[in-house]
C-alpha cells in the first residue's frame, strides 16, 4: 500500500434551478449561508460595544471558531461555495468574539 493515496470525487450532478426542487434548495442554502453569521452578530455586539463578557463561554466560542475554521478549510477543498461563504463570516466573527473574550474577561 503506497504513502500517498488518491481522493476520487464523484462529479457533481448539475440542477436546474428553475423546475427542480434541489435546484430551489441550491438557490435557499445561499439565503441560509447570510443568515447564520447574522444571527451571531448580537453576541458580538454585547462583547466589543458593551465591553462585556461575564456571561459568554469561552470554551463554547473557541469550539464555534475551531469548527467553522474546519469547515471553511473542508468548503474551500471541495469547492463548496455556500461552506465557504458562510464559514468564512462565522470564522470571522467567532475569532472576533474570542479576541474580545481575552481582552474583556
Amino acid at each position: 500500500m503506497s504513502m500517498f493515496y488518491s481522493t476520487r470525487h464523484a462529479r457533481r450532478k448539475v440542477f436546474r434551478k428553475n423546475n427542480s426542487i434541489a435546484g430551489l434548495l441550491s438557490s435557499f442554502i445561499y439565503l441560509i449561508a447570510i443568515i447564520a453569521p447574522i444571527m451571531t452578530l448580537p453576541q458580538l455586539l454585547e462583547v466589543w460595544k458593551n465591553k462585556q463578557a461575564a456571561n459568554v463561554s469561552m470554551s463554547t466560542w473557541t469550539t464555534y471558531t475551531l469548527v467553522s475554521f474546519f469547515w471553511l478549510v473542508y468548503g474551500l477543498l471541495h469547492k463548496e461555495k455556500p461552506l465557504v461563504l458562510a464559514n468564512s463570516m462565522l470564522f470571522a466573527i467567532d475569532l472576533f468574539i474570542v479576541v474580545g473574550l481575552l481582552l474583556y474577561r
